[in-house]
């Protein structure tokens, strides 16, 4: 099936005392293997970067290294830096133009800058596990979203009755997701659903728990997760182990060891 792929991604630089930094380093760089993995296999690729203040030669510097990553047709952007970081991406290159984006919109932002020293080694599997499993097979996220009942998927959903940041009291975990747009478009017209608002960087993951039901999603995981109670933080290897067929988690880890030869 020809159907256009884009990727989305909110991509944050920051001020000049965290590029120092070993864990800062060290969660950029895997975030750079795995586009290097995956941004060529997109149809169009966006990348909006932000900074708290504008520096050409950083910019540059950046724009450089995302066109060595190899994509096909790629776009950036510049933004000022705001506090809540990915939800203005999210809102104004995706929610914005639900009716114009056509076949399916992958979002992601590089996740784990901030908080990568809390428990690197969970969150290193957090991170990548993110890439592949939503990255390595684009057919489940087209056969799944194009023609189908499904409006959204990825990985790492959670769902809890107590859950009530979202209506539908789900969401997916660290904001990287495939989305068919346009049908997301018209199930918010159809059904005359309010958008919620998008204010803080929490609200890009519970805008979809806020909007489509739990039956119009899915995973590319083997079991779409029902009340999955496990913290990605402290326990994502645990998780991708309770999710994973034996054939997924062995390519996964394939990959994720990969990763790791790389990093040094």
């Amino acid at each position: 099936m020809n159907v256009k792929t884009r990727l989305v991604m909110h991509y944050w630089i920051p001020d000049s005392h965290l590029p120092e930094d070993q864990d800062y380093k060290l969660c950029e760089k895997i975030h750079h293997i795995c586009l290097n993995e995956f941004l060529p296999n997109f149809d169009e690729s966006i990348i909006v970067f932000t900074m708290d203040d504008y520096n050409e030669e950083v910019y540059n510097r950046y724009r450089k290294l995302f066109l060595d990553f190899g994509a096909k047709d790629i776009t950036f952007r510049y933004r000022k830096n705001h506090p809540s970081r990915e939800c203005i991406t999210f809102k104004m290159e995706v929610v914005d133009k639900l009716k114009l984006l056509d076949g399916i919109t992958f979002f992601l932002h590089n996740k784990g800058i901030t908080n990568f020293d809390y428990n690197r080694q969970s969150i290193m599997h957090w991170i990548v596990s993110m890439y592949w499993y939503n990255l390595h097979n684009f057919d489940f996220p087209i056969s799944e979203t194009i023609g189908a009942s499904r409006l959204c998927t990825g990985i790492f959903n959670y769902l809890h009755d107590e859950y009530t940041w979202s209506n539908y009291h789900w969401h997916y975990s660290g904001t990287f997701f495939w989305l068919n747009c346009q049908q997301i478009y018209d199930f918010i017209r159809r059904k005359n659903i309010e958008l919620p608002c998008l204010n803080s960087r929490n609200d890009v993951e519970n805008w979809i728990g806020d909007v489509i039901p739990r039956n119009r999603a899915s995973s590319p995981m083997s079991y779409f997760e029902d009340n999955i109670d496990i913290n990605p933080y402290d326990r994502a290897w645990d998780y991708i182990q309770q999710l994973s067929t034996p054939e997924d988690l062995a390519n996964y880890s394939d990959f994720f060891n990969k990763v790791v030869g790389l990093l040094t």
